[in-house]
């Protein structure tokens, strides 16, 4: 595999952002204004990167978000479900105070083992890990240029885990906002991260950066 930038965003704001905070995972939330802003000053930052395709998770933040990223970039997006957040199960679009109250047990559980642990119905951040590592594999394998992948906060700590050898014990050490930008050289060699978490919109409107799980 030749040298290729990899180009890994996390979708915009979203619909009840700032709220009660929930585990959202494949809940299907659209974004809001900030979120379609963001996403567009992703689009307009990117847009003299040589990004040769796009590809996104198929759920609806990601979808809106890669859509106005690709009308400056004059690409069409790719939606993959390999590239969805974390399944949670029946925790999913469930508030952190709900799921403490119907789930206590195996909320202690998760915290003892936050990479195996899958909540019921749900599935683990080791099996989340495989099955958007393996697609981004693909990607790179069989990309002869640069690429974007418009994906999720924890799809998107979760690979940076792997490409920069971090343990994934530790991937909420990776701060990603809405509508941020990580850049990655990509070759046999392995990976390097040449920045990490940047947003445009912050930028372009003085934003301050919400980061919200």
């Amino acid at each position: 595999m030749h040298t290729k930038t990899l180009y890994l965003i996390r979708h915009g704001q979203v619909v009840g952002a700032g709220d009660e905070r929930r585990y959202l995972g494949q809940h299907d939330v659209p974004l809001n204004d900030l979120g379609q802003r963001q996403a567009m000053a992703v689009g307009r930052w990117l847009c003299d990167r040589n990004i040769s395709r796009l590809f996104c998770s198929d759920l609806s933040r990601t979808m809106a978000t890669a859509a106005a990223v690709g009308r400056f970039l004059c690409l069409v997006a790719e939606p993959q479900s390999a590239w969805r957040e974390i399944n949670m199960g029946k925790w999913d679009g469930r508030t952190w105070k709900e799921v403490a109250a119907l789930y206590p047990d195996e909320l202690v559980r998760r915290n003892t083992d936050l990479v195996g642990f899958r909540p019921p119905g749900g599935e683990s951040f080791d099996d989340c890990a495989d099955r958007v590592w393996a697609a981004l594999r693909d990607i790179l394998e069989l990309s002869e240029d640069n690429v974007a992948v418009v994906a999720h906060a924890g799809v998107n700590r979760l690979l940076l885990c792997q490409l920069l050898g971090i343990p994934r014990n530790n991937m909420f050490r990776l701060i990603q906002d809405y509508g941020c930008v990580n850049i990655l050289r990509c070759g046999d060699w392995g990976c390097q991260a040449e920045l990490i978490n940047y947003c445009p919109e912050w930028e372009e409107n003085g934003n301050e950066p919400m980061s919200p799980m």
